[in-house]
């Protein structure tokens, strides 16, 4: 005759020690795992903020150095906005500002456009026209981190731009047009169309 034992199952105590190891396997997974997404949008947010901003200062850079003359800011003046006259009369007049949302409106005639994306925006830009003929741009770009504490991510950018002299009428083709004006802060402004002067149905930030 054979007898069966009957085999004893975990105890509690053992059930409770391997739940806690395995609550601890869990926990320390998961933090690695959080750790790692943030590292990676934490790098990525940095490398788009040096990208973006590099493109950014440099077509500004490009712009103004071809200008034939800075209207805005005045010489000895700085201000958040710059209206350069070009000498083409396609690009006159040619305008960057910033909208209190943190877009960089670039504006050539009567077209404007957002150089920035939603995930990068502008903060702090600055135009200062020195009495020695270079203008000095600087602003911040700035992003915001989707981590588990949002954040943001910001770095300044400056550089000093020499323009080329000036040898072009001040309006850039039509000499009756008015300059552009800020009011309200509100700028607008005429533009060269068939050699007539015409008033844009545009405005920007100023």
């Amino acid at each position: 005759m054979k007898f069966f034992h009957n085999r004893s199952g975990f105890s509690l105590l053992e059930m409770i020690l391997f739940l806690g190891i395995l609550s601890i396997m869990f926990t320390t997974v998961i933090s690695v795992f959080i750790s790692t997404q943030e590292t990676r949008v934490r790098q990525q947010g940095i490398s788009e903020v040096e990208q973006r901003g590099a493109q950014i200062l440099e077509t500004l850079t490009k712009t103004i150095r071809r200008a034939e003359k800075v209207l805005a800011p005045a010489e000895g003046g700085s201000g958040s906005y710059i209206v350069l006259q070009m000498a083409a009369n396609q690009e006159y007049p040619t305008i960057f500002s910033e909208t209190a949302s943190g877009e960089l409106i670039f504006t050539q005639k009567n077209i404007s456009s957002n150089l920035l994306h939603d995930r990068v925006n502008i903060q702090n830009l600055s135009f200062e026209n020195t009495p020695n003929g270079s203008i000095v741009v600087s602003f911040d770009m700035v992003t915001t981190l989707s981590l588990v504490q949002r954040s943001q991510f910001s770095r300044q950018f400056r550089s000093s731009v020499t323009l080329f002299p000036d040898d072009f009428s001040v309006s850039g083709g039509c000499d009756s047009c008015p300059l552009p004006t800020c009011s309200d802060h509100l700028m607008r402004w005429h533009y060269c169309q068939e050699n007539l002067c015409v008033l844009s149905e545009n405005s920007v930030s100023c």
